[in-house]
């Protein structure tokens, strides 16, 4: 009776053991203290610090329910969540291979980015969700890399750590570094305006040299408005409905690209030295003003029309200044066309059906 005690106690022992072992297969044979890049709760994250050896970085922290970038810049909220679903997404294919340990590791320390996220986390942090003393604690620093050769994986280390992983996202062909950026304009809100139409108190557009195109839209109430040329009486008739949607486009208007980071000062010193050719000037009913200056972009080779005349000037994009005159931007014409309507756009359209009076 007691050698079938042992023997069952051994038995058990010997199934504990090889359940361990499974579990611990199945779990994989990374060591989690060197290849743990993903967050579990990205809800948590308060802030993010991304830099390279370039002089490149951004500082992004959660301000409320939104982002703000280097202490006050507002923050693109699709890449913000790219971000974040990238670092719950993330996971690690394999080791970097001996052969290739010391090549990956020596570009990673001289052109890869440095990532910093910090967390918010608990000091006491029990089952059943009893958590207490929150405070914010920097929970990842790794290096972010190029791409492998097959451009499905990217070389990315935790620092303090031995070796270097090739990671991934499943479901994803392709590479992450690019999410990783630490360049400003990669995460610049790209808006110009974001005004409601009910918010707006006057609109003046001031077309350089063309006066006659010039003019000043003031909101009386919600049901009255005035449009004065420039230099002129209001007019006694205008398209009402024409107006309004003018107005309402000023809800959502966005530059395609930052310039000042990528070209540098000295470019946008020689843009602001050339015609203005638009001046946009918002103010609400806060008396905040918002005013965009537009510069035409000169083509590098000219070009010619259907009808053969030179074409200087791109005929899609122009430069702009935004942000009191600090930031220069590339917009589009397509885009602004709808802020810049012609004066004669406003007013009525004579009805076909009626005959002139003789």
């Amino acid at each position: 009776m007691k050698k079938n005690r042992t023997r069952i106690l051994i038995v058990l022992l010997l199934a504990l053991a090889a359940a361990f072992l499974l579990l611990n297969r199945s779990r994989g044979t990374l060591p989690d203290s060197e290849s743990d890049f993903a967050l579990r709760d990205t809800s948590a994250v308060t802030r993010f610090f991304l830099a390279d050896r370039n002089g490149n970085s951004v500082d992004i922290t959660r301000d409320g329910g939104s982002w703000k970038m280097n202490g006050g810049q507002t923050v693109r909220r699709e890449a913000v969540d790219q971000f974040l679903t990238t670092m719950l997404r993330l996971a690690v294919s394999s080791p970097v291979a001996s052969s290739a340990h010391n090549s990956v590791v020596s570009r990673l320390a001289s052109s890869g980015v440095k990532v910093e996220i910090y967390q918010t986390v608990y000091r006491i942090d029990l089952p059943g969700n009893l958590r207490l003393f929150p405070h914010e604690k920097l929970t990842r620093t790794f290096y972010v890399g190029d791409a492998t050769q097959d451009n499905l994986g990217t070389f990315m280390m935790l620092e303090g750590a031995e070796r270097p992983y090739i990671t991934y996202i499943p479901g994803f062909r392709g590479f992450v570094s690019v999410r990783f950026s630490p360049r400003v304009s990669d995460w610049r809100d790209h808006t110009i305006f974001r005004t409601r139409l009910s918010d707006i108190a006057s609109v003046e557009l001031e077309v350089s040299g063309s006066p006659e195109e010039s003019y000043r839209i003031e909101v009386v109430d919600d049901r009255s408005f005035r449009l004065l040329p420039d230099g002129g009486a209001a007019l006694p008739a205008i398209d009402t409905l024409k107006l309004l949607s003018f107005l309402a486009a000023f809800d959502d208007i966005r530059f395609e690209a930052l310039l000042t980071a990528d070209l540098g000062r000295e470019f946008a010193d020689s843009v602001a030295a050339s015609p203005v050719y638009q001046t946009i000037t918002l103010t609400d009913r806060s008396g905040r003003t918002t005013q965009v200056k537009t510069h035409r972009r000169l083509l590098p080779e000219p070009d010619v029309d259907m009808e053969g005349r030179p074409v200087l000037f791109d005929r899609d994009r122009m430069y702009a200044f935004v942000n009191g005159g600090a930031d220069l931007v590339l917009v589009q014409y397509f885009v602004f066309s709808r802020i810049t309507r012609p004066l004669a756009w406003f007013l009525p359209t004579p009805d076909p059906g009626l005959s002139p009076a003789l």
